[in-house]
Order: C-alpha cells, then structure tokens, then sequence
C-alpha cells in the first residue's frame, strides 16, 4: 500500500505542475519543431537522493535503507530520446537475517549501465524510462564471524557479499533552465545475491529526487544568435538588363560558404536578392547536410523584373546572398551584401558575341508591323529565280536604305574600338529604337535587320571578325532561354 500511495503522489504532483506550468515555448518557433532535438545537449550528470524498501520477499528482507547516486548520461545528438547512462549508487541499510532475527547494518554499492528514452513534451516538462543492470556489493558491519547450524558445527557468515541488480524507472523531469533541471524518479531494482545469501535476494521499490546538469548551448539564449556559416568573398560580375533572361538560368556570381559549426547544419537554402529589381530572392542552391568544416561553392542566378528595363547609363547597386539553415534544431539566417554594377538595355561588351542575340527582336510588335508592311508593299515585285527568303532579304535592305537609315558610331565607344576589348561596355540600340532614330553603327543596322527577317520566319547569322561566327536559330531560340547566337567556327 506504501508503495501504490507514493506512486500515486508522485502522478498527481506531476499533473498538476504540468497544468500550472504553461510556460510558451520559444518566441517564434513553430509548432512543427521537434523539441527533442531543438533542446539536445550532448552530456549531463546529476547527484540523487532516493529512499528504497523492499517489496518482495517481505519474510526475508524486510530492509530499508537511504542512499545516494550520481547518473551521468549521454545523448545521441542524432536521435536526442535515446539517452545511454552509466549509475553509481551507495546507500546504507538496515537487513533482517531470519537465523538470528535481528536486523544488521549494511552498505550497498551498485554500478550499473544501461539505456534511458526522454520525450520532451514543452519547454519545461519531459517524461521518459530507464532500464539499466549491473553489480551490485553488500558490506555487512555488525555480523558475528558464525552461528551455529543444525548439526552443531559452526558456519561462517560472509562480511560481504557480491550480487547482480537490475531495474528499471520512469524519470519526470522539470527545466527552470537549459542547463539544470530536477528529476523525481519512482524506480523498481531486483538484487540477486551471486555469493548464496539469499537474505537479500528480492525486489525494492524506490523514490529518487535528483538535480542534474546538463551540458550544451541553449537555443533560446537572446545572446546566442547562430553564425554557423562563414562567407567567402562573393563576386559578381557587371550585369546588363538585356541579358535578364540569361541570367535566370545562367550563374552571374558565385559565393563560397563554410560550416564553422562543431555540429552539421541542415536544410542549408542559399538564394541571391535585389531590392527593387527582384521580386522575390532568386533560388542558387538547396544543401541537405553541411558538415563541420565543409566548404560548398554555390553559383548565383538571378532573376530580374522588367524594372530592370528602365535605368539608363550605369547603376550601382548592393544585393545580398542570403543562407537559411537549421543548426541544434533551431531555424536561423545569415547575409552577405555584394555589390555590382547593372548596365542599362543598350549596353553589351563583346567578351561573349552571343550576347548580341539579346538584341535581336523579331516577337517585337513594332519591327513585325514593318516587316508586314514591306512585304506588302513588295509583293508583285518578283524577282525570277531567286528565293521568298533571298527576294525578302534584297526587299528589307533597300526598304531601309530607302528609309534614309544612316551609319553613326556611338560617340563614347564604337564597334569598331570596342570589339578590340572585352573590358570597354559597348552599347546596342533595340531595332525598335533604331527605327525610331533612322541612325545606326554596325551593331544597331546587323541587329534591325536580322529581327526583320527572323520575324518572317528567316534564319540568320551574325558575323564579327576578325574570328567570331555566331549562328542563330530561329526554332533553338523558341526553345531556350539562352542568348539567341551559337558559335559553330569561324
């Protein structure tokens, strides 16, 4: 009855906290969190005090006795319920030896190892079991060297004895703090004597009070913002609005990250942002795991909105690599501002000729509707044979010149000097925008008149020299999002 009455206190005392105890786990964390591994911590060790009785045999053992005990346990930081632990125990008691009938004191040392499961149910309050085994030595202090048996001989007493012990018990824990927290454990322990002193063979029954601590960061510390991510210098190169579609798919920097973590993050998400010509951040990299130490270089795209369309000239501009993890269980962000220089519509250099075939147009309304209007204009005019494609071509090149379309170099940096360095920022006018103005240099009169043609269906070649043929494809164009011109030789 002892026993059934203590154990039931200890329920109704754990009830009753875990009602009064509505503490709000961690500002911001949401419900999905497992707060096993949110709150893990590698290693704990605690100081006991248990009261134990003896259950059964009752005609032999009848003892009590009050002892300590010093738990120390590690946590699988890859699954924070399964808790090894390794327990010393010594207590001293009273035990009733039935030939003499009279109780004589003893002190009881047990080491035991064995395995503990905890489930964290909030912030403050978890439950878990342990199961352990071990040895376990009886020292008897007041015991005569013998007594006398049945047959009038004398036998000798053991002073001490060596046994086995097993038990089991369920662990109700209260966290005031990461670090600390206080254990009150109802335990059942079965001693089996190994020397034949079977007075002390049965099961005990216990109550342990403990106070342990734990080692480990706490997650919710407000100091304890996690930096487990180290940037490398990031780089990206100058962009141009007109190569917006390029760059979706097309790195246009890259960036290195290290894990300075002593523990693996998780669920590493790596995205590049432009306030105000991005709508939302540009995915570069997803990473399940990052090791401790491991370096991953990530290439950065980036996806731009039409705003990108209306600067003019060149625009500095700072955007930011952003990395989101998890680290302890825990969710967290880190950013590194890069900047670079963003070239309006009109600017190209001439490092990559592919380029070019950002320029050419041939969906463009505008340069459809002169196109419709040439062929309508021409179209009894025939010339035997030659081709539609041929006939249309010779029908473009004389509308334009017609038209009084004039040669005239961009003033700052012209083709002709550009070409010979990849550094100098070029600029090309839309064939729109050369329509409207009736001047061109090579690069804005090649660009109107290959979008002319292509409108129509015809394929088209740019050609620069002194050693770069760029090859476009009308139906490669339909299919990718890449610059419109192929090197295929010279």
């Amino acid at each position: 009855m002892m026993f059934l009455r203590a154990h039931a206190a200890v329920l109704m005392f754990f009830s009753a906290l875990a009602i009064y105890s509505q503490i709000p786990d961690t500002e911001g964390q949401d419900s999905a969190v497992d707060l096993n591994a949110y709150y893990r911590y590698p290693f704990s060790f605690g100081v006991a005090g248990y009261y134990q009785q003896a259950v059964w045999p009752e005609q032999n053992g009848g003892g009590e006795n009050a002892g300590i005990a010093s738990v120390f346990r590690w946590t699988k930081m890859s699954a924070p319920y399964l808790q090894p632990i390794l327990r010393f125990a010594i207590a001293m008691s009273g035990e009733r030896v039935p030939t003499f009938n009279s109780i004589f004191h003893a002190t009881q040392i047990n080491i035991a190892g064995g395995l503990g499961v905890s489930h964290r149910f909030s912030k403050v309050l978890e439950a878990g079991a342990d199961v352990y085994g071990g040895y376990s030595h009886f020292v008897f202090r007041n015991l005569p060297d013998s007594y006398p048996n049945n047959d009038g001989e004398s036998d000798f007493i053991l002073a001490s004895a060596p046994g086995a012990l097993f038990g089991v018990g369920i662990n109700l824990v209260v966290k005031p703090l990461f670090n600390l927290s206080i254990n009150l454990s109802p335990r059942l322990e079965y001693y089996l004597s190994l020397a034949g002193l079977s007075e002390v063979n049965g099961l005990n029954w216990s109550i342990e009070a403990a106070v342990r601590c734990r080692l480990g960061r706490d997650p919710d510390r407000e100091t304890g913002s996690i930096r487990s991510i180290r940037f490398g210098v990031p780089t990206v190169q100058p962009l141009f609005a007109a190569m917006q579609s390029f760059y979706v798919t097309n790195p246009v920097g890259s960036v290195s990250i290290t894990n300075i973590d002593s523990n693996a993050t998780q669920n590493v998400e790596v995205s590049f942002f432009q306030p105000g010509f991005m709508d939302s951040p540009t995915s570069a990299a997803s990473i399940d795991i990052l090791e401790p130490e491991e370096v991953a270089t990530i290439q950065l795209p980036a996806s731009f909105n039409e705003t990108v369309f209306e600067i003019e000239g060149v625009t500095p501009l700072s955007g930011e690599i952003i990395v989101t993890y998890r680290s302890d269980g825990k969710a967290a962000e880190q950013r590194r501002s890069v900047t670079f220089d963003l070239y309006d519509k009109t600017s190209i250099t001439w490092a990559d000729d592919r380029k070019m075939g950002a320029f050419i147009t041939p969906a463009d309304r505008i340069v459809r509707s002169f196109a419709s209007q040439i062929r309508q204009t021409h179209k009894d005019v025939v010339i035997p044979g030659l081709s539609d494609e041929v006939q249309f071509a010779i029908q473009v090149y004389n509308t334009i010149a017609a038209r009084g379309l004039l040669y005239q170099p961009d003033p700052a940096s012209p083709f002709t000097s550009a070409q010979g360095d990849n550094g100098v920022v070029d600029s090309v006018s839309l064939p729109r925008d050369t329509l409207e103005l009736i001047t061109g240099d090579f690069d804005d009169i090649t660009a109107l008149y290959s979008a002319l043609l292509e409108s129509v269906g015809i394929e088209t070649a740019f050609l620069t020299t002194p050693n770069t043929y760029m090859q476009h494809s009308t139906q490669k164009r339909r299919n990718e999002s890449s610059p419109r011109f192929i090197q295929t030789g010279t």
